[in-house]
């Protein structure tokens, strides 16, 4: 291997990157730079989806396999199908057919996978927030139910991507640590 060389321009620092500049709300001529599988085991999700705005500055969007079986699980599957419908009528067109399966997760991978093979070329809008009241985030993500997406071409007043009442629209950001302030010497403070 050759020599470094830290004077090169490829090691200056540069700015970070934020997805629509960091701002909530929608983000106008998106496009989905690529729709992966998970490769290996830990806590990602098993499917996540990339979005690229029009600076090509990227931010995903993951997806999880549902255990029906346990608690909630139901009630979970049915938020997600409704989103992955979503999901498949805003890329492929409101007539799209979506695949039958027998398992959930059968039924997220032929979705995803379907999905995969018909993004080139489309151009949506997308709505991001900073999460919701109950799970509110310190970074920009994109809306995790439906409506999270729509064709670029649709005029604003069809448009469906506006505010709900729980979503957190600014940048949460932790509470500044308290200042002490100094007690005397030989002070009597309840400590």
């Amino acid at each position: 291997m050759g020599k470094y060389n830290l004077n090169d321009d490829s090691y200056d620092a540069k700015d970070v990157a934020i997805f629509n500049d960091g701002e909530a709300g929608k983000a106008l001529n998106v496009e989905i730079s690529k729709i992966e599988k998970k490769t290996t085991d830990g806590n990602q999700p098993d499917w996540k989806i990339y979005f690229k705005d029009s600076s090509g500055n990227e931010i995903s969007h993951g997806l999880y396999y549902v255990d029906t079986t346990r608690e909630y699980g139901e009630k979970k599957w049915i938020s997600q199908g409704k989103l992955l419908k979503h999901l498949v009528h805003q890329v492929m067109g409101a007539d799209a057919k979506l695949p039958e399966f027998d398992t959930t997760e059968e039924g997220l991978d032929k979705v995803m996978s379907k999905l995969a093979k018909s993004i080139d070329g489309v151009k949506l809008n997308v709505w991001c927030n900073y999460g919701t009241e109950n799970k509110s985030s310190e970074y920009l993500r994109i809306r995790s139910f439906a409506p999270m997406m729509e064709p670029a071409a649709t005029a604003e007043e069809d448009s469906k991507l506006k505010r709900s009442k729980i979503e957190v629209m600014s940048r949460i950001t932790a509470d500044a640590e308290p200042e002490v302030e100094e007690v005397a010497e030989g002070s009597e403070g309840d400590w």
